[in-house]
């Protein structure tokens, strides 16, 4: 089209010189025949050029055609909603998908209508904001929204949008949207799933718990009734009856106790704990009450930095890996590696626990506890830490969820590594102080 008017424009010019330069041959009465074919010669010229121009014109205006018709098949085919609306916001074209996902027949039933019909009221706000983006000049290349349709309904979408300008004025808006209410429905229904599932689980523990506590509880009850039966029954008795009940009384509070740590609401005694010394004494207590099957390895040294630590419960948690280390080992041959090392995680380095949340950035004592046993499988590792959870017949309570919960109230983190066959790594991260308690100054190592 372009080159068409540059020669048009040439040709005009030329013609125009011509006419200019020798007007004489327009007036003069007479014309010598060579001047005569000259112009003769000129006007066929001229004649097949403007043949050659309409013809490159109708060619341009042909692609053209084809052209426009290819869009309008893309924007009226395509399973992608198209609507175009002026800077009033009034519509001035749909396509076919547009039809299909608001429930109107023709195109009629909108163009010249407000998009405000389209609106639900929790989404104007957004709507007029998308408007003024645009009106300014500026595309939206995605975002979503939230419409209604004919029959009332609310539907949900992704679209992008553009402003279209001709000669430096915005003519019109036009938007193409995909319809998404079925990935946000099922979206909503995966939700209440997991909120049900979620819900399922937390009443299974619940009832887990409850049923644990229950039987430990109803066994240590009827120690006590039953000797209380004795000392009415035989006085002589007295002292070993006596005895039996207060032991039993010290099982209920230790329970109690460790129900406690599993809620993270224990009362602290923090004081300097020098991890070596505190783990190589639970190590050393151990070995000798484990089966002869099992070697226990170490691998820490006095150099490792000391924790600010309630001394008590952290050698609980160190007794409980390594118990549950050993039972997984169970009769057959085994080794437990249980190792200290100091361990940075710097900003920006993601490092999850056992639940997949990231570790906060600090200096830690890592704790690793690994052992040679049968391992866990998914399920085994999704309910470890639940109270009285176990695949054994025998050793319900609360040794590894009072580990999670004593972890908790000391900011400390684990995590779980084990497959079926062969084994388990636990590694606990407990954040290391630089400065001591007040007032606890006489309580190193052990506390």
């Amino acid at each position: 089209m372009k080159n068409s008017s540059v020669k048009s424009h040439s040709l005009r010019k030329r013609a125009e010189d011509k006419l200019g330069a020798d007007k004489s041959i327009y007036y003069s009465e007479t014309l010598s025949y060579a001047k005569t074919q000259s112009i003769l010669h000129e006007l066929q010229v001229h004649q097949i050029e403007l043949t050659m121009q309409n013809d490159e014109l109708q060619l341009a205006l042909t692609e053209m055609r084809e052209h426009k018709e290819r869009l309008n098949n893309i924007v009226k085919y395509t399973p992608a909603g198209y609507f175009c609306i002026d800077p009033e916001g009034l519509f001035i074209d749909v396509n076919d998908a547009w039809l299909r996902m608001f429930g109107y027949k023709s195109p009629v039933d909108v163009i010249g209508k407000h998009f405000s019909i389209i609106q639900v009221d929790s989404g104007f706000d957004e709507a007029h904001k998308h408007l003024a983006i645009l009106l300014s000049g500026e595309a939206i290349p995605s975002g979503e929204f939230s419409c209604r349709r004919k029959d009332g309904s609310v539907g949900y979408h992704t679209f992008s949008a553009h402003p279209v300008v001709h000669a430096d004025k915005i003519v019109r808006l036009e938007w193409f949207i995909i319809d998404i209410s079925d990935r946000i429905r099922l979206e909503e229904e995966k939700l209440i799933l997991q909120q049900q599932f979620q819900q399922s689980q937390k009443l299974e523990s619940l009832g887990v718990l409850a049923g644990g506590i229950a039987h430990d509880f109803n066994n240590i009850l009827q120690i006590i009734t039953g000797h209380c039966y004795l000392l009415k029954t035989d006085c002589e008795t007295a002292e070993s009856c006596l005895s039996f009940i207060e032991s039993s009384a010290e099982r209920a509070a230790v329970l109690c106790r460790q129900m406690l740590a599993y809620a993270g609401q224990t009362t602290l005694t923090p004081c300097q704990v020098i991890m070596w010394l505190l783990v190589d004494e639970v190590v050393h207590t151990l070995q000798a009450t484990i089966k002869q099957s099992v070697v226990i390895k170490t691998n820490y040294s006095p150099k490792t930095s000391p924790i600010i630590a309630d001394a008590n419960q952290i050698r609980q948690v160190v007794t409980s890996l390594i118990t549950n280390a050993s039972e997984a080992i169970g009769k057959e041959q085994g080794e437990i590696h249980v190792s200290l090392s100091d361990v940075t995680i710097i900003t920006g380095k993601v490092v999850k626990d056992y639940l997949g949340k990231a570790i906060p950035a600090d200096n830690y004592l890592c704790l690793e506890v690994t052992d040679t046993g049968c391992g866990m499988d998914k399920e085994t590792k999704r309910r470890i830490f639940e109270p009285f959870y176990t695949t054994k017949f025998t050793g319900r309570g609360l040794g590894m969820s009072a580990v999670l919960g004593i972890l908790k109230a000391h900011k400390g983190s684990i995590q779980l590594s084990s497959y079926l066959g062969k084994g388990s790594t636990f590694k606990i991260y407990l954040p290391v102080e630089t400065s001591e308690p007040a007032g606890d100054e006489s309580l190193k190592a052990g506390c």
